[in-house]
């Protein structure tokens, strides 16, 4: 610690921190938001997703939540030479190469302060921050915020057969894939005895890995101020997010091509609205009937409040779904995957329905388009279960303890390994 005896602590992440955006910005947001309650913060953003002016709901030229920071480092964007470059290998895997050039492009624009100082605490944003920006900050204590476990996310790509483009897998990529799968699950087990705690999303995540200091820190979503409903003209599903997120943009495409024309043939008067930023691919399926593309929204609000379900079919992802707790906070009914639901504590029936195929979430929605009381009984559920358990409070207590539990560890040099 500094004379003054607050603490410096450095946030390390790929996901610029936000209140109001999408699932793993809000996150950040309520970590941002707790450390900087503990003691000075500095930020290392590591994003090549966005410049600052494309973040959804950002302002041209201001860092979000900018007053949580002393300093900012923040690593620019890929040239379009770098960009256009493979990220592939046909031998291995190739996430080593991707990691190794981003901490070259860290290290060409590491700022004075950040090699200088020496941190009490460094929280990394997922194993990919760790990997990247480790060896290029000195911390006496770390913390790894796991979030999505990747190897779990690139098999469920596997599983599906699909590339993240969308495309279907071709032989080199499907090895290319398993490759980086089993690199992931070397690494879980290299990263552990690097760090001094690990946090999840959820007990599930936790138990996959299976290391010994952690804590689980659950993803939030702050309780709205207004929850009344707005009647549509027409039985509304939604189903929002940052819809250039590739398991985000399958989930759409597969709604409207498998899951939406079974419903629509016995309520042709159903739309979809899909909210959010969108990708060429998500901006076509507006061409489909009964089905909306918005793009950006400055609030969710309007929408939530408008809707008569909110459908979830994930078939790729890690971590908790934001979006479902989002639903829950404003009393909207979820139909959702397994995946989908993963990692929070729901019952089906309860607080949700759950069906795994394209005909199975069909019939759970027109059962609930038709059943206004079987609508209202799964929102009251839920929403007194994201009251009692996924409203930020209950984060930043976790993170607090995450914290806590780190510095009675024994201190450790994680120097400049330049």
């Amino acid at each position: 610690m500094d004379d003054a005896g607050a603490a410096r602590i450095l946030l390390v992440t790929p996901v610029a921190p936000q209140e109001e955006s999408f699932g793993g910005s809000m996150r950040v947001g309520v970590i941002a938001r707790t450390l900087a309650e503990l003691g000075a913060m500095d930020l290392v953003l590591l994003t090549d997703l966005w410049s600052w002016d494309d973040l959804p709901g950002g302002t041209p030229g201001e860092v979000p939540m900018a007053a949580e920071f002393r300093r900012t480092a923040v690593l620019p964007r890929r040239t379009a030479a770098e960009a256009g470059r493979p990220s592939r290998s046909l031998v291995g895997s190739s996430v080593p190469g991707q990691i190794a050039a981003r901490r070259r492009r860290l290290r060409a624009v590491r700022p004075d302060w950040l090699g200088s100082t020496r941190y009490d605490l460094v929280w990394y944003v997922r194993e990919r921050g760790f990997l990247v920006a480790h060896p290029v900050v000195n911390a006496v204590r770390s913390i790894v915020d796991v979030d999505d476990i990747e190897d779990v996310v690139l098999r469920r790509w596997l599983d599906v057969g699909l590339d993240l483009d969308g495309g279907q897998l071709t032989w080199r990529r499907r090895r290319q894939l398993r490759a980086d799968v089993r690199w992931w699950r070397a690494t879980h087990r290299r990263i552990a005895p690097q760090v001094d705690v690990q946090v999840f999303s959820s007990d599930a995540d936790r138990g996959r890995i299976g290391a010994t200091a952690t804590v689980v820190v659950p993803n939030t979503y702050v309780a709205p101020t207004e929850t009344g409903r707005i009647q549509s003209e027409q039985p509304t599903m939604l189903f929002p997010g940052l819809l250039t997120y590739p398991p985000n943009e399958d989930a759409a495409a597969w709604i409207v091509e498998r899951i939406l024309p079974r419903i629509r043939r016995d309520r042709p008067d159903v739309r979809l609205l899909l909210v959010g930023a969108p990708s060429a691919r998500v901006r076509a399926l507006a061409a489909a009937p009964g089905v909306e593309v918005t793009g950006p929204v400055p609030s969710m609000a309007p929408y939530l409040r408008s809707a008569d379900l909110l459908l979830a079919p994930l078939r790729v992802g890690g971590g908790t779904r934001i979006k479902i707790l989002e639903a829950f906070a404003y009393g909207v009914p979820v139909v959702a995957t397994s995946i989908g639901a993963e990692g929070l504590d729901v019952r089906d029936g309860v607080h949700l329905e759950i069906a795994d195929d394209p005909t199975g979430l069909a019939e759970r929605c027109l059962r609930l388009l038709d059943d206004p009381a079987a609508r209202a009984r799964l929102a009251t559920a839920a929403r007194q279960l994201h009251q009692s358990s996924y409203v930020p409070d209950r984060a930043r207590a976790r993170i607090r303890e995450a914290v806590d539990l780190a510095r009675v560890r024994p201190a450790r040099s994680h120097a400049d390994s330049a």
